[in-house]
């Protein structure tokens, strides 16, 4: 057998492996209907913020968590060593709120990760329910907080949630949001296919006795990050985790302005990947490596001119059903503008994220500010 019609064959299989993705896994959040659940009793929440130099996203941003529709709830912003205004800003608002609550991290030069602040702010709340946004979020509606709790029942241990970037008209801000939205698509599809692997600490809820239960910093503490992702991956499980899609629960940031300040921050994201379950790796490295493959035999199967025909048939299969199960994806998640990028975008995630992979590979140590 010719070596061009074997590079063939695999390039057919992993078109079926990204077929497979496609209308199978990534198509539960399209038909998705949250299910109508008996009145759960306002039980009062703690939101928790941690905050490192942020006092001019929390001037702009707090009044929005500060102001939401519901009947008891605090806000603890952990005022992580910074050395801005920080200090000021939040003794400006809590003047005018009696629900905002500050706890400090000393400035010292040992280096520590938001892990650190993020036990202070657990360890300060009153409250059983936790739900945790950063500094730079802000909601567009005062019923977040409801939409979130709406999903607090007695066996629910984990709530996850969207966390989305604020639109803007820069090239950057368009891939940013494609892949925060493609990410989405993953995470949000698997838990709805019982196999929660990770939520985003701009938007995520968990319970405080649990988190003092299992304790999950222990195991990751040598890690940046991980404060998020990491404790639903090891603990998160079909019964015990809910999902919420409602848009009036999404949570929006700023995203980066700068290119190689988006790479450092998703070089910080991904070193947590290696310590996810070995089934979760399975699974979101079958996407990857799949469409890796995929693009590359295509492009070196063109190259050789071999059963060009076949070639852009199935590359252009690949692509309708790609951008039908995004198009329906992006409605649901407000960011339908981007879809006219599917193709351009996935190509140069693909290889941002294949680069970003090498390099953590070598590089070990990342800052969190």
């Amino acid at each position: 057998m010719k070596l061009e019609l074997i590079l063939f064959i695999a390039f057919f299989l992993f078109f079926l492996i990204q077929i497979f993705y496609y209308t199978l896994v990534f198509i539960k959040t399209i038909f998705y209907k949250k299910k109508e659940l008996k009145k759960i009793p306002h039980e009062p929440v703690s939101i928790i913020i941690c905050a490192k130099n942020e006092a001019e996203n929390l001037e702009n941003f707090l009044t929005s968590i500060l102001e939401q529709n519901y009947p008891k709830f605090e806000v603890i912003v952990v005022n992580d060593g910074s050395t801005d205004d920080t200090k000021e800003v939040l003794e400006k608002y809590q003047e005018k709120y009696s629900n905002l609550y500050t706890t400090f991290i000393k400035k010292i030069n040992i280096k520590h990760s938001k892990k650190l602040a993020v036990t202070i702010g657990i360890k300060a709340a009153n409250y059983e329910w936790l739900l945790f946004t950063d500094a730079d979020c802000f909601v567009k509606t005062k019923n977040w907080l409801s939409s979130m709790q709406k999903n607090f029942t007695k066996k629910t241990e984990f709530v996850i949630a969207y966390g989305a970037y604020e639109k803007t008209n820069s090239f950057l801000n368009k891939i940013i949001r494609f892949d925060t939205v493609f990410i989405a698509i993953q995470y949000f599809n698997f838990a709805l296919w019982k196999i929660p692997y990770m939520g985003v600490g701009r938007n995520l809820a968990h319970r405080k006795t649990k988190f003092f239960k299992y304790r999950p910093f222990d195991k990751n503490m040598d890690l940046i990050s991980g404060d998020d992702d990491l404790y639903v991956n090891e603990f998160a499980n079909s019964k015990n985790t809910k999902i919420e899609l409602n848009p009036e629960s999404f949570t929006y940031s700023k995203s980066k302005t700068k290119f190689f300040k988006w790479i450092a921050q998703k070089q910080r994201h991904l070193t947590t990947g290696k310590r996810y379950k070995l089934k979760h790796k399975i699974l979101l490295g079958g996407e990857f490596i799949s469409r890796f493959l995929f693009y590359f035999l295509f492009l070196f199967l063109f190259f050789l001119k071999f059963k060009i025909e076949y070639l852009l048939i199935l590359f252009f299969v690949r692509a309708i059903v790609q951008f039908l199960i995004v198009f329906f994806n992006m409605k649901r998640f407000k960011e339908k503008d981007l879809i006219y990028f599917v193709i351009l975008f996935d190509i140069i995630l693909l290889l941002i994220n294949f680069a970003i992979i090498f390099i953590n590979f070598f590089k070990k140590k990342h800052k969190w500010k």
